[in-house]
Parts: C-alpha cells; sequence; structure tokens
C-alpha cells in the first residue's frame, strides 16, 4: 500500500537535505523514524526509477528505501555504467536482485545488445520478471540459479530484512531467517554453448564473488570484460576466498582495478583500496571497476 503521505515525506525531504540540513545534529535520527512512518507497505509500483516502472517491496530495507526516496541506488556505480556501457553490448547481471540494475543495462545495451540476469532467490527473481514485464523489455534475458564455481546445488541463506543480503554463507547474514536450496552453474559453463562476445559483468554476490571469477577463467582470459562488483574482504574469506589473491589474479590475468567512489576522474574513480575490514564495523565495503 502506498500513503498519500509518503510523496509529500519525499518531495520535503529532497528539499531538506538539498538545502544541507542534513548535517544538523539529530535530523537524520529523526529522519528514520519518520521514514518508517510514512513508508509504504509491501509491493509497489514506482513510476519513474531512472526511466522506468518498477515495482519494489518496501518492506526491504536494502536497496528498496534509496530507490523509493531518490530514484537511484549506488550513485557511483550507476553513473560510472552509464559511462562505460555502450549500444550493442552484451552484459550480465550477477545478483540481480529485483532488478534496478538489469533495467539500467537494458536500456544502454539497446535493441541490439543483451542483458543477462542471474538471480537465484525466488522472490527477488519474481519482482524481477515482473519489473521486466512490467516495462516490456526484450533484450534480458532471466536465469534464476546462483553462478559459482561449479554446479549443483547449495544452501542460499536468506536475511529477515534485508532482500539483497543473502549469501551463501551463513556468517555473511546479519539477521538470519532459514535457507532455501539453490542451482548452481559457472558462467563457463553457462556460455560455453551461446556465441556470445561477453563486454560487461556486474556483480554483486555478498561474498562469493570470488567463487563466481573462479567459474568465468575462460571468458576473462577470452573476452576480457569490464568487471564491476563489490569487494567485501570479510564476505569473500567467509566463503574461502583471500581478499588479495582475488585482487592479484585479477592483476596477473591483465586487468587494471580502480576504486568506484567519489568523482575523482573520468569514471569517479580512485587507487584499489585496501583489504583489510570487517563488515561488523562498516569498513571494507567498496565497489571496483575492472578493466583490461
Amino acid at each position: 500500500k502506498m500513503s498519500f503521505l509518503f510523496p509529500v515525506f519525499k518531495k520535503i525531504t529532497s528539499i531538506f537535505f538539498g538545502k544541507g540540513f542534513g548535517s544538523i545534529p539529530g535530523v537524520r535520527f529523526l529522519y528514520r523514524i519518520l521514514y518508517k512512518k510514512f513508508k509504504p507497505s509491501g509491493v509497489c509500483l514506482f513510476e519513474n526509477v531512472q526511466g522506468y516502472k518498477m515495482w519494489i517491496n518496501s518492506d526491504d530495507t536494502g536497496i528498496a528505501p534509496y530507490i523509493m526516496m531518490r530514484g537511484i541506488f549506488g550513485e557511483y556505480e550507476t553513473n560510472t555504467i552509464r559511462k562505460i556501457i555502450k549500444p550493442g553490448m552484451t552484459a550480465v547481471d550477477i545478483g540481480a536482485n529485483f532488478g534496478y540494475f538489469s533495467l539500467l543495462l537494458s536500456g544502454l545495451v539497446g535493441e541490439s545488445g543483451k542483458v543477462f540476469a542471474f538471480e537465484p532467490d525466488s522472490s527477488a527473481f519474481k519482482l524481477l520478471s515482473r519489473n521486466i514485464k512490467e516495462n516490456g523489455i526484450k533484450n534480458v534475458f532471466l536465469i534464476n540459479k546462483a553462478l559459482s564455481n561449479k554446479t549443483g546445488n547449495t544452501k542460499l541463506y536468506l536475511d529477515k530484512d534485508n532482500q539483497g543480503e543473502m549469501s551463501l554463507s551463513l556468517d555473511n547474514i546479519d539477521k538470519p531467517c532459514g535457507y532455501i536450496f539453490v542451482e548452481t552453474i559457472t558462467l563457463d559453463g553457462y556460455f560455453a554453448h551461446l556465441n556470445e562476445q561477453i563486454d560487461f559483468i556486474k556483480m554483486d554476490v555478498q561474498g562469493a564473488e570470488g567463487m563466481v571469477i573462479d567459474g568465468a577463467k575462460e571468458i576473462l582470459n577470452k573476452h576480457k570484460p569490464k568487471i564491476l562488483f563489490e569487494f567485501w574482504p570479510w564476505g569473500l574469506n567467509n566463503l574461502g576466498f583471500n581478499p588479495e589473491k582475488l585482487l592479484s589474479d585479477l592483476t596477473n590475468g591483465g586487468y587494471k582495478i580502480k576504486e568506484v567512489r567519489e568523482v575523482l576522474d573520468e569514471y569517479g574513480i580512485s587507487n584499489i583500496p585496501k583489504t583489510s575490514g570487517n563488515r561488523k564495523d562498516n569498513k571494507g565495503f567498496t565497489n571496483l571497476l575492472c578493466e583490461s
């Protein structure tokens, strides 16, 4: 349900934060209280998210609040994608969730391009499918499977509040609420018999990035796609992948790695971050752009 007060709250908040009132002590605390009071509940349709209609589970505490309030998630990542994706490219969205980046990529690659969106969670996949259908998109191909470094089945652990925080490691979950079994495949295996030039990979899979890259060696060696992925040392370690080795393997494979953050050059990226950090104290999170 969408309360008529939510758009009013959204507008007022935009004005106040735009004038810098967000830096006043106590304002952000008050904002969080009012947001919980006025936010819609359940699955709602938002009319203009980066130019698309989008069904969003407003009870999700992950990326939903950002999109509902600002119409954008991951501003620097969004802007980076807008700069590097060209018509006709083939892009892969790994950890597509309910489709924010899939929709964005669809428009950027155009009718002559393709987007392959992988999302293992059934509830997120249902919203992803609904959003692709809602916008009449024909160039996005949906795969309800988890990408890994081997084929088979595994547990996908779920978070009570954050739909985007599901992980293949229980240690990577803040508020565990059970698990589901999902089918795993490799990126190399999926594209083995498809005649596709892979140009770009976006990846956010809560610590399983090392597993995905390990299962995509042929594609990375042959196609050298640009890769934009979340770099989370804590989560990587919990799934058995050394973060320093992951970066060195990419570098040895011919990639240059930069950090996506505030606008510091043409993409808004700077140097490689430190690989230490603990998710519990909110350190060690960043997004990396890899280019050959």
